[in-house]
């Protein structure tokens, strides 16, 4: 089961906890003080994220506005994470620029020598299946797919879309049989001012049958410009809108 602090009194007990190794390493005292840092200025010291507690992490901060700060070492001006990476990262992925920190100066501090930006390290995947983090999950490896193969990063964005304005990027045949659609948001690619629908065509049909004006959906912005290949790939299908979709599932 995937485990994080619960909130910011659990928080500070682990910020004591490092500040009592850091005492028996460098044997010295050291302090904090409350900062809100620039993520995009964040050094990490994991070599990478584990895309299942991403995923959780992520989940959490849009349905249960979780909210506890990292803990940093400033060294040499330079701001290292040692306690919160997800956050880091989720908190960039919702379009937030800044990330409150419990930071220990500490010019003692080794950081590891490969240390690159937060937002610059890899995700693996551990293997675990969390039913209630599946939809989630799925969000986040289709992100990091879209991170390598273009080689930038992307926000992934809480939006309602209107449901009449999505663009499909499967043949309806497909959904014929799929599972009862889920209660996740849907997982959208904008892409100039369009919204293509990347995950979620079966909760898509079912609220525009439903006369439904809007749809809950996490919508993947590149951080630059760039045309992914599934826009590429719609433009192919020739299905500019669910309703088309729609009238082909029902004539198939």
């Amino acid at each position: 089961m995937i485990e994080v602090v619960k909130d910011k009194n659990a928080q500070i007990e682990r910020l004591k906890t490092i500040l009592d190794s850091y005492k028996l390493i460098y044997e010295r005292e050291f302090s904090f003080y409350e900062i809100s840092l620039k993520i995009e200025d964040l050094l990490a010291t994991e070599p990478y994220l584990e895309a299942e507690k991403l995923a959780f992490v992520y989940k959490k901060m849009v349905q249960e506005n979780y909210d506890v700060p990292i803990i940093t070492v400033r060294k040499d001006n330079r701001s290292y994470v040692v306690d919160g990476h997800h956050r880091c990262f989720s908190k960039w992925l919702l379009n937030q620029e800044y990330i409150l920190s419990y930071e220990i100066q500490n010019e003692l501090f080794k950081p590891p020598w490969w240390s690159k930006n937060v937002l610059d390290i890899p995700m693996i995947k551990t293997g675990e299946d969390i039913e209630e983090i599946k939809d989630w999950a799925t969000c986040i490896d289709t992100l990091e797919y879209l991170r390598r193969i273009h080689g930038i990063n992307f926000k992934l964005i809480p939006m309602k879309l209107e449901v009449e304005n999505l663009i499909p990027t499967q043949y309806p045949q497909r959904i014929i049989g799929s599972r009862a659609p889920s209660k996740a948001p849907i997982l959208a690619l904008k892409y100039n001012e369009s919204f293509y629908i990347i995950d979620g065509h079966t909760r898509t049909y079912y609220a525009f049958k439903k006369g439904e004006r809007y749809i809950d959906a996490l919508v993947l912005v590149p951080a630059k410009e760039v045309t992914p290949g599934i826009v590429l790939h719609s433009k192919k299908l020739g299905i500019n809108s669910i309703k088309e979709f729609a009238k082909m599932l029902e004539m198939s």
